[in-house]
């Protein structure tokens, strides 16, 4: 399958298994393996006809692989792992930079730069050798294995002398006292053996120049380091290791592992697990920058000379920070926010104190800013100081924390902070003060909040929460305790429980002189009613006071009562009697009573005698009814009524007001009914104002309506009735208004015109007397009526259009229009597609097209029609007889892409040429019927519509696999099977198998295949080839269901062939290979698995199994069904190959049919 389109996989990719994987978490492609270790992982050879490596490349083959490369570009640096004749096959090896590989095999008298190499022993001299090799006896004699590698010099001593060797990897087989030095270490090491000498077992390769490279001492290859250098202990005072001429300067062991560094005789510096400790005074010169915390067990100090600048950024605390004998500090940076534990001074003159956005004191200190964060937990002055805390002026801005001050100021101001009076009585904190140790407050304190305020009442010794401010308990105020203006609360929202601890626990009321709840500690817990103990627990259980409780109905937990399909539950956790959907409480001895909830609404249902009644506190509130009136009442008198008509409301003697007011009861309006025999009113009602002016009134007498003003509903969907039945109606429902007419016909009279316009400017509709009816859209005249019919115009230099639209115009395939472009043609056009497509269009001219998919297909010019075909398609005309109802009745005249002209039939179920007219004029037919004396070049037999199809056979289908057909025995014939057609003669659908060739080969060319009842099948597409004494095999899903009839033609001709495989594996398969030249009739795949699908690929060979074309690639052939894969004659030349694969054994059957040349 070909299909000409570009695919964006976004989230990852797998073709068949592991063929292909596109990992987009890694970013990398991966060919034979999901493992993916590179951006491209190629797991198996790699063909390239073109292969360029830019920058460092590494080539590798594995073991039994083989590379072809037909032209090898290396650019930068190329390592190949293996290049020789047998594992990498390059046709142009082009290297431009450095190529490395482990071998090198052939020719290499053209490399330059390569040393000569001298061999003693019969060698010859040569160009590109890498070696020295010098034999003989003797400790001077040296000797090369060619074998170890490039760049490796091995000299090795005769007798008992050692060896010498430079090289990456240390000898193999050493003897003690060999020397290699280390290409890649630059180091010399000796071999060690103690095996050898007879004194251990431990042999190893000995760093021998420990000192040469960047202080690394001893180092040991292939096992435990032996050898290293020793030394002692050591004292201060004569250290282990030292400067030549200076003893008592250098390293030594003050004890178990422990590192001690010495100067003149006195240890200064300490290592051990512990960390790095010095002794005595350290200084810094630069900067000293600590990742972690910086802790200062000590007093940290400064003299004037390296307290000059100290600088602290981001979080600093410091314990104590005192500041001794110091005459002047010059400058003082904190940047970020500080914390200071302890500020002592003893005599300190600071010129300059400041915080880069702290803290700020000039030359005198007569002023203390102090900007940003700031937190002095203790604030000393002690003697000597040239100011002290007495502050002309204090003034702090931002969230200043005090832990401890005592403050007397002339005026202590914070400019959105702290504020004092000149007399410091009162102090007022603006932002956040946070009190680290104790402070006192002598008056009243007010804690002013978002919203709600906190006041310490120094008169009544109390600490106000006003309404809705709360205290909160807790980390994240789990507990609350407020009152919110109506009532009091306790508010445990947090984890954990709520617990009152107390071992005596008393609820009274607020009058203190009664009892509601009490608890003692292992005691007794009681509930109280008026004073009166009515719950009580015991040791045993609960006694309830007034009731007496059976054992049997005393349950500690929750209680379920189940019924028959609806059950209650008393829920101890929440302390309710839960009635569950549908589940009903009764009342009365009839159940006249019914409360209960059905999952979607409450009900209160009075089914028994009398009526609902609501009672108050000895009166009437409502009353309910059944099949009658809702009555509601107030002061015992019943002032609403609902009625089968309507609703009365009742008032005094005379009249009855229906009072409207605002929700604090503030009157809106009145509505008064007066009695009939009132003031001779006859009947009356007054709608008034809040003040009892008159706004509508209404009497019965005269039928009229008297209104003090406009008359105006403000109410959406309040509608003016009109009409005995209220036939015309006008309202507005909020969103647009409605003039509605029920009754006869809505008549709108005009003595001359009638327009409609939208916002006094746009005119819509207008109708003229006597004249046109105009619609508008935008101002513009669209549509009017004449006195012959309708006109649709469009905009001056417009098109006119009409859009037909069906199903409320909810779907693009519902609309259709016809437009005329100024001065162009007529179209009818649809939006199926989602944008307008054309199906006609009528040229001025007379010209008619017609369009399908907006393609013209058809066309009317002054010498008849064009019938058209799309870019790159056929062109065709069917003609259909009696209604088509039939399959024979339909026909078919094409012309197709390759210039053939055709005559088809569709009788068979399926368009099948009947007649065809080549671009040369040749005319093929499936029979030809007349005087053929003058038609030349006639066969004996070979076609399929000459008389040499004479075999045939008839079979009666049954549910075993059997020969319904059985070709000529003889060796030199060969039969063509045409046709294999089944009938079903019974009431019932049945299916259908077949197999050809027979005897011990059995390959399917049809499985399963379904033959509705009533209908005839034919199995085959195109003919098949049997060899002699072969079958053509048939089995029925039901006996008696199945008529065949197979057609064939006998040749003697032994170039006609067929061929067949069964797929037992997912392996590439051979179908066949060609001896000769031959031409392919058929290539038919059969999918023999009755539940899953198969994939299957088809491919053209040359003897040496390269493709020359896939014929099929994955094609999917379905579980029970055959897909003929040629629908024209295939050359192939001598020696090619049909190859077939299928992603899944024991599914596909591949059977061709061909003719070779003879």
């Amino acid at each position: 399958m070909a299909v000409n389109k570009n695919f964006v996989v976004k989230n990852g990719l797998e073709v068949k298994s592991n063929l292909l994987v596109a990992d987009t978490s890694l970013d990398s492609v991966g060919i034979g393996t999901s493992f993916i270790k590179e951006k491209l992982h190629v797991m198996g050879g790699i063909g390239a006809t073109t292969l360029f490596v830019g920058g460092i490349g590494t080539v590798h083959v594995a073991t039994g692989n083989t590379a072809r490369y037909e032209n090898l570009n290396v650019t930068g640096l190329g390592t190949i792992a293996t290049l020789s004749s047998n594992s990498i096959n390059v046709v142009s090896l082009n290297a431009s930079g450095i190529v490395t590989a482990n071998k090198y095999f052939g020719d290499g008298s053209t490399l330059t730069g390569v040393s000569v190499g001298v061999r003693t022993e019969g060698a010859v001299l040569g160009y590109g050798v890498t070696f020295l090799d010098f034999r003989g006896a003797g400790v001077s004699t040296a000797f090369f294995n060619t074998n170890v590698g490039i760049a490796t010099v091995f000299f090795q001593g005769g007798g008992s002398g050692g060896s010498v060797s430079i090289s990456s990897d240390a000898p193999s087989n050493p003897n003690n006292g060999d020397l290699w030095y280390s290409i890649d270490f630059g180091r010399t090491f000796v071999y060690y053996d103690e095996v050898e000498l007879g004194v251990g077992s431990t042999s190893v390769w000995v760093d021998a120049s420990p000192f040469n490279n960047g202080g690394q001492f001893i180092s040991a290859f292939g096992g435990t380091a032996h050898g290293a250098i020793g030394y002692t202990a050591g004292t201060a005072s004569s250290t282990s290791i030292f400067f030549t001429g200076d003893p008592d300067t250098g390293v030594f062991q003050p004890s178990s592992n422990q590192v001690s560094i010495s100067a003149g005789g006195v240890g200064v510096a300490t290592f051990n697990p512990g960390g790095f400790f010095v002794g005595g005074a350290t200084t810094i010169s630069s900067d000293l920058s600590v990742a972690g915390n910086l802790n200062v067990t000590g007093d940290l100090v400064y003299d004037e000379e390296r307290g000059a600048n100290i600088l602290v950024s981001g979080v600093a605390t410091a314990t104590g920070l005192n500041v001794l004998g110091i005459s002047s500090v010059k400058d003082l940076n904190v940047v970020g926010v500080a914390t200071i534990a302890t500020l002592n001074a003893t005599t300190v003159t600071p010129q300059n104190l400041t915080l880069q956005t702290g803290v700020t004191t000039n030359a005198t200190n007569t002023n203390l800013t102090v900007t940003g964060i700031t937190t002095i937990v203790d604030s000393k002055t002690q003697t000597g100081v040239t100011t002290n805390l007495t502050a002309t002026n204090l003034t702090v801005t931002g969230i200043t924390t005090l832990a401890s001050a005592t403050v007397t100021a002339t005026s202590l101001t914070a400019a959105t902070g702290v504020t004092t009076n000149a007399t410091n009585t009162l102090l007022k904190v603006t932002g956040v003060s946070t009190f680290a140790s104790a402070a006192t407050f002598s008056d009243d304190v007010t804690f002013t909040g978002a919203n709600y305020n906190v006041t310490w009442d120094k008169s009544v010794d109390d600490l106000i929460f006003g309404d809705n401010a709360k205290a909160a308990f807790g980390a994240a105020s789990d507990l609350t305790i407020y009152h919110d203006s109506s009532h009091s609360f306790i508010s445990d929202q947090g984890t954990g429980s709520l617990k009152v601890l107390s071992s005596d626990f008393q609820v009274n009321n607020a009058a203190n002189a009664e009892n509601m709840i009490t608890a003692s500690e292992d005691g007794a817990a009681a509930l109280y009613y008026n004073g009166t103990s009515r719950i009580q627990t015991t040791n045993t259980g609960t006694n309830v006071t007034g009731v007496h409780v059976d054992d049997g109905a005393t349950h500690d937990g929750d209680v379920t009562f189940t019924g028959a399909n609806y059950n209650v539950v008393w829920d101890k956790s929440a302390d309710e009697l839960v009635f569950l959907d549908n589940a009903q409480a009764h009342f009365g001895t009839g159940g006249d009573l019914k409360i209960y909830h059905d999952a979607s609404n409450s009900y209160i249902q009075h089914d028994g005698t009398g009526n609902l009644i609501i009672y108050g506190s000895g009166e009437t509130l409502a009353t309910f009814a059944d099949d009658g009136a809702v009555s509601l009442y107030h002061n015992n008198s019943v002032r609403l009524v609902t009625s089968s008509t309507g609703v009365f409301v009742r008032g005094g003697a005379d009249n009855a007001y229906l009072i409207l007011t605002d929700t604090s009861g503030n009157y809106c309006a009145q509505i008064v009914g007066y009695d009939a025999g009132s003031a001779g009113t006859g009947g009356r009602l007054v709608i008034a104002d809040a003040d009892g002016d008159t706004i509508l009134d209404m009497r019965n007498g005269g039928g009229n309506i008297f209104c003090k003003n406009s008359l105006r509903l403000d109410v959406d969907d309040l509608k003016i009735e009109l009409g005995g039945s209220q036939d015309l109606q006008l309202y507005h429902d909020g969103s647009n208004s409605y003039i509605d007419n029920n009754t006869g016909t809505l008549n709108i009279l005009s003595a001359t015109n009638i327009s409609m316009w939208v916002n006094n400017d746009e005119q819509c509709i207008k109708a003229i007397a006597n004249g046109a009816v105009e619609l508008y859209h935008n101002n513009i005249k669209t549509f009017y009526t004449a006195s012959d019919g309708i006109v649709v115009q469009g905009p001056d230099g417009g098109a006119a259009q009409i859009i037909l639209a069906s199903d409320e115009n909810t779907h693009d395939t519902d609309k259709f229009k016809f437009q005329v472009d100024d001065g162009g043609p007529l179209y009818v056009r649809n939006k199926y597609s989602g944008s307008w497509e054309t199906n006609i269009m009528c040229a001025g001219n007379g010209a008619v097209e017609l369009y399908h998919n907006n393609i013209k297909t058809f066309e009317t010019f002054a010498n008849g029609i064009v019938v058209r075909g799309p870019e790159g398609g056929d062109g065709e005309v069917q003609i259909y007889a009696d209604e088509g109802d039939d399959n024979a009745d339909l026909w078919r005249i094409k012309a197709d892409t390759s210039g053939t002209f055709g005559i088809d039939s569709y009788a068979s179920g399926s368009w099948a040429n009947k007649v065809s007219v080549s671009s040369a004029g040749a005319v093929t037919a499936t029979s030809f019927v007349g005087d053929g004396s003058q038609l030349t070049g006639l066969a004996a037999g070979g076609g399929e519509f000459n008389t040499s199809i004479s075999e045939y056979a008839t079979y009666a289908v049954t549910t075993s696999m059997a020969a319904a057909f059985t070709s000529n025995a003889s060796g030199s014939h060969r039969t063509i099977i045409h046709s294999v057609r089944v009938t079903n003669i019974s009431s019932s659908e049945v299916t259908v198998s077949g197999e050809l060739y027979g005897t011990s080969v059995h390959r399917n060319f049809a499985y399963l295949i379904p033959v509705p009842a009533g209908s005839s099948v034919e199995l085959l597409k195109k003919p098949k080839v049997l060899g002699a004494s072969q079958t053509v095999e048939l089995q029925c899903s039901a006996n008696n269901a199945l008529e065949a009839t197979v057609s064939a033609e006998r040749q003697e001709n032994t170039d006609l062939n067929g061929s067949s495989i069964d797929l037992t594996s997912t392996s590439v398969t051979d179908l066949l290979t060609l001896s000769a030249a031959a031409v392919f009739e058929s290539i038919l795949l059969a999918n023999d698995d009755g539940t899953n699908d198969v994939k299957a690929t088809v491919q053209w060979t040359n003897g040496s199994n390269t493709r020359q074309a896939y014929l099929a690639y994955e094609m999917v052939i379905p579980a029970a069904s055959s897909v003929e894969l040629l629908e024209r004659p295939l050359a192939m030349p001598s020696g090619h190959k049909i190859r077939v694969t299928a992603n899944a054994a024991d599914r596909l059957v591949a059977t061709a049919a061909y003719k070779v040349a003879s």
